[in-house]
């Protein structure tokens, strides 16, 4: 028994060491009232936190996001809304969006952010084995109540191909007239049957009607941009083919991505909503997401929502280079995936886990470059 018990008070003292060296090393910190993150007279002491502390909105305190930010993580209870006006970027290893009264807000649907400034949060971190709340680690997720929106300039997700393209060619033209911008990176789907022959490039010059593309490279490949039309001879029944291949749209101005490290070990952030939550999006890109062969880590992810899926969207946006699949509906219902660009990711494009999940609406995306998990 005595042994037993100096067992117990050694565990006793180890837990002790551990949380005061948690303590010493990271420091939990709460705005003391309304206002602008950057503001020093918000937080205590008036030092704005740095990147080894954990930041709490509390319920009923309103941050206007701006400007450059480096926490460990931030837990939103109440309001944490981006200000258009200026570029901003925030660097930390998990946002959790938590409680009835919790709001992470970048643009709105009927007021996207900014089209002339860039926001983009970069998770950051290692696979330290952590299990936050149910959600691992280098996340954004949404929780007992929370909700979360994120809307960037609206644009064309994607579109077809106007005419042929022949290789060797750094100029395209489309069928239809885009809103696209000089810098932005699209992707020519392949008009073979080699997938590999999709095609990555960065616009560089855009013509007065919007119709023709400059490419920083030549393509390597043809692609389509006919139709073809048929008639069968002994009732001129006629159809027909659309041979176009489709051009997306990759980059947005509102950015959720992994750090740089993720490519090489696979370990990218993820998005998740869980129960009595919402997410929803509208032309936003998800880059270096999903954690490889992780269950549940995805880069969109509604995770047992059920009928609260109604209204839930995500829309006109991209997902590209994912580590794990694209978007998950798992247990959830009446969701709406619509319209947007998925490229290059392992496993899955758009994933159903259960087959339990019904009524949900997936129209009019393109998925492509679905690799089979080694």
């Amino acid at each position: 028994i005595k042994n037993i018990n100096i067992r117990i008070i050694k565990s006793k003292l180890l837990m002790l060491v551990f949380s005061l060296n948690t303590m010493l090393c990271f420091s939990q910190i709460s705005p003391i009232s309304d206002g602008n993150w950057q503001d020093p007279a918000i937080w205590p002491g008036s030092q704005i936190p740095g990147n080894l502390d954990d930041i709490v909105i509390p319920s009923g305190t309103t941050i206007s996001l701006t400007g450059n930010i480096s926490v460990k993580s931030i837990t939103i209870n109440g309001t944490l809304r981006a200000i258009s006006g200026a570029d901003i970027q925030v660097m930390t290893e998990w946002i959790m969006v938590m409680g009835n009264t919790a709001l992470f807000e970048i643009g709105t649907a009927l007021n996207p952010f900014d089209a002339a400034h860039n926001c983009t949060i970069t998770l950051t971190g290692l696979d330290g084995g952590d299990e936050i709340m149910g959600m691992g680690d280098k996340f954004i997720g949404a929780m007992n109540g929370g909700n979360i929106e994120f809307h960037g300039q609206q644009k064309v997700s994607w579109t077809n191909l106007g005419a042929d393209v022949n290789s060797g060619t750094n100029q395209i033209t489309m069928a239809t007239p885009v809103d696209w911008t000089v810098g932005d990176e699209i992707v020519i789907v392949s008009s073979s049957f080699d997938w590999d022959e999709a095609e990555q490039r960065t616009i560089t010059a855009i013509s007065i009607d919007s119709l023709t593309l400059t490419l920083n490279t030549p393509l390597n490949y043809p692609h389509s941009g006919t139709t073809n039309t048929y008639t069968r001879s002994s009732d001129n029944k006629t159809w027909t083919a659309d041979l176009r291949a489709e051009v997306g749209l990759l980059t947005h101005n509102v950015t959720i991505q992994g750090d740089a490290i993720s490519t090489t070990n696979g370990y990218g952030g993820h998005i998740m909503c869980m129960p009595s939550s919402t997410i929803n999006a509208s032309s936003i890109e998800l880059y270096r997401m999903g954690q490889k062969g992780e269950l549940g880590r995805y880069p969109w992810h509604w995770h047992h929502v059920h009928l609260a899926g109604a209204g839930q969207y995500f829309k006109n946006s991209s997902v590209h280079h994912s580590f794990n699949r694209a978007i998950t509906i798992h247990g959830t219902s009446y969701v709406n995936v619509e319209n947007n660009f998925f490229y290059d990711h392992i496993g899955h494009g758009i994933f159903l886990e259960d087959g339990s999940e019904r009524y949900n609406t997936i129209k009019n995306n393109v998925v492509l470059l679905s690799k089979r998990p080694l």
